[in-house]
């Protein structure tokens, strides 16, 4: 899921020193060295596996959330973001800006310098945190299971 460049790219932004990046799961080996080599063993914490049902209390809880994927088949995480009033900034690859829209700052998965630049954008500017929410709540509102139906059920009868 790029989560060395996702490492490199905080490790340069230029936010506050206090902001912790938190990931889900737990480190690779290849994590842990990028930590130390960047510095930044206080400020990136592996949060194991989060139940689903504490999901929600992460996303509500932090300033924005970081998707760096470089290959996603939809990109439930991203949505499941917005659905809690989380800022989103993620990756500008495959089914991410179709699914997300306008309600996301996007980056190139590739290029960490961009991706430290929208990192420290997100954090650094109030306004724009307030502006991803209020678009990322409605975006959501497009995916429910009544709607994911209505559809199914549209299709089916044009066969």
């Amino acid at each position: 899921k790029n989560e060395g460049r996702l490492i490199e790219a905080f490790a340069k932004a230029n936010i506050n020193s206090e902001i912790k990046l938190i990931f889900s799961g737990n480190p690779a080996p290849e994590s842990t060295a990028l930590l130390s080599k960047y510095g930044v063993e206080n400020r990136i914490l592996f949060a194991g596996i989060i139940p689903e049902a504490q999901l929600p209390n992460y996303y509500r809880g932090a300033i924005a959330f970081v998707f760096p994927s470089l290959y996603e088949g939809f990109g439930l995480p991203p949505l499941e973001a917005m659905a809690c009033g989380c800022p989103v900034v993620a990756s500008n690859s495959t089914s991410i800006p179709e699914v997300c829209g306008d309600a996301v700052l996007y980056f190139d998965p590739l290029n960490t310098l961009e991706m430290s630049e929208k990192i420290t954008e997100v954090i650094n500017n109030p306004t724009l945190q307030l502006t991803l929410k209020q678009r990322g709540i409605e975006k959501a509102k497009e995916y429910s299971w009544d709607n994911t139906v209505v559809s199914i059920q549209q299709y089916l009868n044009k066969l």
